[in-house]
């Protein structure tokens, strides 16, 4: 079975504007907004597709951080990592769609909304401990930011089911 991941450059780039998003918001130390700025950046990384669409995009992501900073649940993080990878698959299937590639695999967006919502589950987890320890060498703003570029590296990976393709 041939696995080819499509379209590096612009991977690596979101990835670097999720991991910017997130340190950028992430310095109010709230993990929420971080994550709303990593999945801002992602949202409006994608130049294939109209600004209309990523705008749209990029709302409903930032509106389910707002939602879990304001209320906060225990299923608050992972549903904001699924609705991020709702979001970023109706952008990568419009892409596809204006590129005349094939759709996405069918089971692309279940494996992006698993990897989106683990990924947020475990930044809720393990993030505000790592960055209460490295707030005792660096200024905790800096912390801050670090965890927030983390967590955008992280939503940046969690959507590399959207990229993958499966060959014979």
């Amino acid at each position: 079975m041939d696995v080819r991941f499509e379209d590096h450059g612009a991977f690596q780039r979101a990835a670097l504007l999720a991991a910017a998003g997130g340190a950028a918001l992430g310095l109010t130390g709230s993990l929420p907004l971080a994550a709303a700025g990593s999945a801002v950046a992602l949202c409006l990384a994608y130049r294939a597709v109209p600004w209309r669409w990523r705008i749209l995009a990029a709302v409903a992501c930032a509106a389910g951080a707002v939602v879990w900073a304001i209320a906060p649940q225990a299923w608050s993080a992972p549903a904001c990592g699924a609705m991020l990878a709702i979001s970023l698959a109706a952008i990568r299937a419009d892409a596809l769609q204006r590129a005349h590639a094939p759709p996405l695999p069918d089971a692309a967006l279940a494996v992006a909304m698993l990897a989106g919502s683990g990924a947020l589950f475990a930044a809720s987890v393990l993030l505000p401990g790592l960055t209460a320890a490295l707030a005792a060498f660096v200024p905790q703003i800096a912390a801050a930011g670090v965890g927030g570029a983390v967590l955008g590296l992280w939503t940046a990976v969690a959507s590399a089911p959207l990229h993958l393709r499966l060959g014979g």
